[in-house]
């Protein structure tokens, strides 16, 4: 997730969730992204049309939907122990 209004290069793509997630489910999702990146090279680089064919696995509530709950609370939960981490290091 962008906080600041930013360019781009051309083979950069900006991908706008269709409804708004929290900062944590964003982060979900860019890490299952980060997963199939071995796929692609300078020579093969991910663009539009391969993105939209690209399927990431993400954790799915009762209806079938992108548990989006589920998401956020793993992402806050490890943010939680990484910050804890911190704390102890410093000490």
């Amino acid at each position: 997730m962008q906080d600041f209004p930013f360019f781009t290069g051309t083979k950069v793509n900006i991908l706008i969730p269709k409804t708004p997630q929290t900062k944590q489910a964003l982060l979900f999702v860019a890490q299952s992204l980060k997963i199939h990146k071995e796929r692609y090279s300078y020579a093969f680089t991910i663009n539009s049309t391969r993105l939209k064919k690209q399927m990431i696995q993400l954790p799915v509530n009762d209806t079938g939907q992108p548990d989006w709950d589920f998401m956020t609370e793993y992402t806050r939960a490890i943010e939680q122990r990484l910050y804890l981490r911190y704390l102890e290091a410093k000490q």
